[in-house]
């Protein structure tokens, strides 16, 4: 794995609350926060694909089981998910990652906020209805966590190219 996919997490999944509590917004405030505190116990590092299932879905399944109990509105979720995943290729267009609770549609012209703003939707569920209402745009592609994050974060993902030159380690 590459370090470019690691992230911080914030003490009991929570991260507004935490980072309102320190008094510092995020980003590298987070990291001088951590620097200077000597880097407390309660942090960890995880990678994006970890992070977002832990964070979606409040387990990764690298280390465990979805146990929450399957309601109707969570299978009506799950079915539109499942319809996106299967529309756009059930894997990861960068590293071929097909662990579905890691994949995320990538706006491939890196304007997802912009697009869906002037849509008037969110992102998640509202914006997986317009995909389907639309017949699935092939503009769109999966991505999984790790390859979209790196990619929104540093404009590139290191399984398809060298970093630039403000990115090397």
């Amino acid at each position: 794995s590459s370090v470019y996919f690691l992230q911080i997490t914030h003490p009991q999944g929570r991260h507004a609350p935490h980072v309102n509590a320190i008094g510092y917004p995020g980003g590298n405030n987070v990291c001088w926060y951590l620097q200077r505190n000597n880097f407390p116990d309660e942090y960890r590092i995880l990678c994006g694909n970890c992070l977002r299932g832990e964070g979606s879905f409040g387990f990764c399944p690298h280390t465990g089981s979805d146990l929450r109990p399957m309601t109707r509105s969570m299978r009506q979720r799950w079915d539109l998910r499942y319809d996106i995943i299967r529309a756009y290729g059930s894997l990861c267009a960068c590293c071929g990652e097909t662990c579905q609770y890691f994949l995320e549609v990538d706006h491939p012209d890196r304007n997802g906020g912009q697009h869906r703003k002037a849509l008037g939707i969110t992102a998640g569920q509202n914006f997986y209805r317009y995909l389907k209402r639309e017949g699935f745009p092939q503009h769109y592609r999966l991505l999984c966590s790790n390859c979209n994050t790196c990619r929104g974060w540093y404009g590139f993902c290191p399984h398809q190219e060298m970093p630039p030159a403000q990115w090397e380690l």
